[in-house]
């Protein structure tokens, strides 16, 4: 008997693993480029941040899909790019290497996912270890700045919904390239990644139920509350493959 798998935000996620892993790997081949030119180029602002962005994906989508285990690594990876950004750690060889021996272990992740739709038993501890000392005291790298660490109290996650239920409506209206395969699967990561962006979701045109069955034409509208500015929500929307303007 099939295994069932579980629903996200009513998808059902087995229809959708093919295109995770298509844009799993898209994003691995982004990396893997990205970290060696960054090698060569420690402060090239928009390579860190397009490599953030690739780890950041890969967190939500696989964290959305259920996999738990690859999320928690790409978050890792994605921190470490975090305090690259912010100036306060510095791009060595090392730090290349580790983070290429993450983009090596997510790999592995993919293909054993790949192979029987489950999240596959791989021990990556010790490089999750390594990277965390980075993360910590920066034993192993050159620390730039020593900026307070960011805490999590219930105050700032009360200011963050407040943030949010201050923010402002936008009415998105969401184009598909004409030949778009899985038109449901686009537009579920459409709204994953408004999500990801720390967008509420009001409705959609047409509801999401029929989103999902892909009762709709080449595009569809989605109202969110964002307390951000239009461009951000834009940029993240047209990060999705296949759409074709927003």
């Amino acid at each position: 008997m099939k295994e069932e798998r579980k629903v996200v935000d009513n998808f059902d996620v087995e229809r959708y693993l093919a295109v995770f892993l298509e844009e799993v790997e898209e994003h691995l081949q982004n990396l893997e480029e990205g970290l060696v030119s960054l090698e060569k180029d420690p402060q090239n602002e928009e390579l860190i941040q397009a490599l953030f962005r690739s780890f950041h994906t890969i967190k939500g989508s696989s964290g959305s899909m259920g996999f738990t285990r690859l999320s928690g690594l790409a978050h890792t990876l994605e921190n470490v790019l975090d305090r690259v950004r912010n100036r306060e750690l510095e791009i060595t060889p090392s730090l290349v290497d580790l983070l290429l021996k993450g983009v090596d272990m997510i790999r592995a992740f993919k293909e054993g996912i790949a192979q029987t739709s489950q999240e596959p038993d791989l021990d990556f501890g010790e490089v999750e270890a390594l990277l965390k000392q980075f993360l910590g005291d920066n034993a192993s790298g050159q620390p730039v700045s020593q900026g307070k660490a960011k805490s999590s109290s219930s105050n700032e996650v009360a200011g963050e919904k407040k943030r949010v239920s201050e923010g402002k409506r936008y009415r998105v209206k969401v184009f598909l390239h004409k030949d778009c395969s899985m038109k449901g699967v686009r537009a579920y990561l459409v709204l994953n990644r408004l999500q990801e962006l720390g967008a509420q979701i009001l409705f959609a045109e047409p509801p999401i139920a029929e989103l999902e069955k892909e009762n709709f034409g080449e595009s569809f509208i989605v109202e969110v509350l964002f307390p951000g500015e239009a461009e951000e929500i834009r940029s993240a929307v047209l990060g999705v493959a296949e759409v074709e303007k927003a």
